[in-house]
């Protein structure tokens, strides 16, 4: 009876190897990934068409009645912050620093709760709803961090409904993928969702998840391409040959729009910690009313092109010979997305920072009169980024995935080195490491509190 028994326990011990067998053979334990990942891609898809139909509409009305905005923005606004107000605190702003706060509540009590609150299902819904509702009334707004966030949101839902079957991956693992998802799938830049993930979002060893990163960023980014097609973010602009001449100009271009870049981050944090200090939701209201007429006045009477994320004023300059860098756009592509952000609606900053650096970079080739003005609009884009997010492998590596010129990623190096030595020099911490710093200490003083 006894040999029986060991008969049979050794016979369910092979049969169990057997089946550990196929399942790794099949990489089974990556199932949820691949669900997680494809879920990503069909609603970051989903996002960008309702943000395009926003931007549309809002770009029809300035058109048509551009003197409407001055009742329509406002009110946009109102409503826009009084959805994240009243409903979800943590879907206000671009979501990336949520995103890197997320990954760091492991170290606090309570941490499904925080959770909730950064990635829940009601934060990403309203977060969806304030940014549209800003975009439609004309303001300067992305949605790629907003997407960042609805990525590592998805990851990490189904990533905790599946915890018994993936128990030997962390959570932040699952909120890293996510973002890195999120982003391949918004700018169609598989590899910027890798660099971004590696750079920003994780200090964990690249090794424990590198499977999983990459699988999810491939399957989210083809999600995405299954429904839009394969596309560039930014199409084919035309450069000249790049030679040692460029060098001095490279340089000149880091340094001032990494500056400006990181300036803006500074204004943006700046802006942030004054709109904590308001007491009542009267005050925030006034401030959203008046952030919106302000953005209205330098739509209609400074520069109809301030509105939106500004992938289209991008656009104008790579592949319009009739379009116009003056001054005016490049300090209402700087001046509205602030004005956005105050107003304390949801919305990114990733794509406005592209505009307002190719807004810049544009001016300074019009007013220097440099021959490669396509070159130096990349330039001012990826040096701006950098200024903002620190993140100069990021940046570079987006631009570099949205025009496919790989011709001048050397230029496109230096200009992401340089502006990164000079935002530091500015400001030693990024915009969006400025706001995760709030986030948890936030979270930290809750649990404090919550102890005592």
């Amino acid at each position: 009876m006894h040999q029986d028994d060991s008969n049979k326990t050794l016979h369910t011990n092979r049969l169990q190897k057997y089946v550990d067998s196929i399942a790794k053979l099949f990489s089974l334990k990556e199932v949820p990934y691949w669900g997680a990942a494809l879920i990503t891609g069909f609603l970051a898809v989903g996002y960008a068409k309702f943000f395009v139909f926003a931007e549309r509409e809002s770009r029809h009305l300035i058109n048509t009645h551009p003197y409407y905005l001055f009742l329509l923005t406002p009110l946009s606004f109102l409503a826009g912050w009084w959805l994240v107000f009243r409903f979800a605190p943590e879907a206000q702003g671009s979501g990336i620093p949520q995103v890197m706060a997320a990954i760091e509540t492991h170290k606090f009590k309570n941490q499904d709760q925080f959770l909730e609150r950064l990635l829940g299902v009601k934060t990403i819904l309203i977060k969806i709803l304030s940014s549209g509702l800003c975009v439609i009334g004309g303001g300067s707004v992305g949605r790629e961090g907003p997407t960042i966030q609805m990525g590592a949101s998805i990851f990490h839902l189904i990533g905790k409904k599946t915890e018994k079957i993936s128990s030997q991956l962390q959570h932040d693992f699952w909120i890293i993928t996510g973002g890195a998802a999120g982003i391949a799938a918004a700018f169609n830049t598989p590899l910027g969702g890798l660099v971004y993930a590696i750079e920003e979002l994780t200090t964990t060893h690249f090794n424990k998840f590198k499977t999983s990163l990459i699988s999810a960023v491939i399957i989210s980014g083809l999600a995405s391409q299954w429904i839009t097609g394969s596309y560039l973010y930014l199409g084919f602009p035309k450069l000249l040959d790049t030679t040692l001449a460029n060098v001095p100009w490279t340089l000149l271009v880091g340094v001032l729009c990494g500056s400006a870049g990181s300036v803006f981050g500074k204004l943006l944090f700046k802006f942030s910690t004054r709109r904590r200090q308001l007491l009542k939701a009267k005050s925030f209201a006034i401030v959203a009313i008046g952030s919106g007429l302000v953005v209205a006045t330098l739509t209609v009477f400074f520069d109809s092109r301030t509105s939106g994320s500004g992938k289209e004023v991008i656009a104008q300059l790579l592949f319009s010979e009739t379009s116009n860098p003056d001054w005016e756009l490049m300090l209402a592509r700087f001046v509205s997305p602030l004005l956005t952000y105050l107003s304390g609606c949801a919305g990114g900053i990733f794509a406005p920072s592209l505009a307002a650096g190719g807004a810049i970079g544009a001016f300074l080739a019009n007013v220097f009169s440099i021959g490669n003005s396509n070159l130096i609009i990349l330039l001012g884009m990826i040096a701006f980024l950098t200024g903002v997010t620190h993140a100069p492998f990021t940046s570079f590596v987006l631009v570099l995935e949205m025009t496919d010129k790989h011709a001048a990623i050397f230029p496109m190096m230096l200009a992401a080195l340089s502006a990164s030595m000079i935002s530091k020099v500015i400001d030693h911490q990024s915009f969006y490491e400025h706001i995760k710093g709030y986030y948890v200490m936030t979270l930290k003083s809750t649990t404090e509190n919550q102890t005592t």
